[in-house]
């Protein structure tokens, strides 16, 4: 069961698009500055990887500034990939599980931890997202049977689930990404940007 004012952590729509932006904003900087001079083709799995490293980061880093709390990204394999903390206290802890597909995650070796979970599918150019927040305990994780994956968790199994979406829908068994416009929300941010000045 997961809490349903999570925008007291800093979960709201506005924000997570702002993060995704920036997360958006540096894959096209890597993508033009290493992988595209150097043709380097990574696979899906390993982009997943480091799009799901610029979330954690850059929620940590974000969240930090906009909540009251201070969010620390994972140090280690065998850290959380989030963990907040007010007064020194640890108070919640969040994995953050990426996917290139649009019908499951693919979990690792610590992946059925039950903890809330950040589930995001990406697509494209690195602009378009579909982002849930939700719990998902250890026996919700399906083996697969296979020594190469890992355990899943599939989009049919969110459908039923407690959830937040923060960025995009379900439709049917398939997540549908929302499309960042790079222009449309540099033109917002600047709005935003003056409204705080004045």
């Amino acid at each position: 069961m997961i809490e349903k004012d999570i925008s007291k952590f800093g979960f709201t729509e506005e924000n997570i698009v702002k993060i995704a932006k920036i997360v958006s904003e540096k894959m096209h900087l890597i993508n033009e500055k290493l992988f595209i001079p150097h043709e380097i083709c990574f696979p899906p799995k390993i982009i997943s990887e480091l799009i799901s490293k610029l979330f954690e980061k850059e929620i940590s880093e974000f969240l930090t500034i906009h909540s009251e709390y201070k969010v620390e990204s994972a140090k280690s394999d065998r850290d959380s990939d989030l963990t907040f903390f007010k007064n020194d206290s640890e108070i919640k802890k969040i994995e953050i599980k990426v996917t290139s597909t649009d019908k499951q995650w693919t979990g690792g070796a610590l992946s059925k931890r039950p903890f809330d979970y950040i589930l995001i599918s990406w697509s494209g150019n690195y602009d378009a997202y579909f982002i849930a927040y939700t719990f998902i305990g250890k026996k919700e994780w399906e083996d697969t049977g296979d020594n190469y994956y890992g355990p899943k968790f599939t989009v049919k199994k969110l459908k039923g689930k407690d959830k937040i979406i923060l960025m995009g829908s379900i439709s049917g068994n398939k997540v549908i990404r929302n499309h960042i416009d790079q222009s449309k929300l540099k033109f917002i941010s600047n709005l935003i940007g003056e409204k705080n000045n004045n």
